[in-house]
């Protein structure tokens, strides 16, 4: 979970550079970065999805 929230939130500052206007925000990249890195080590991607952001609610 910390890899994917550190790649997303990293992937994020970069658009925010590249991009100004694309509204990406580092905190959002972060909780779907993490959710994704969850879904793709576990196989459930679904699953995955609904715990993350269960848990950051």
């Amino acid at each position: 979970m910390y890899l994917g929230a550190t790649l997303g939130g990293a992937f994020a500052g970069i658009a925010a550079i590249a991009l100004p206007n694309a509204g990406v925000t580092v905190p959002s990249a972060a909780i779907v970065g993490m959710a994704a890195m969850v879904g793709a080590g576990t196989g459930g991607v679904m699953t995955a999805i609904v715990v993350v952001f269960d848990a950051r609610l």
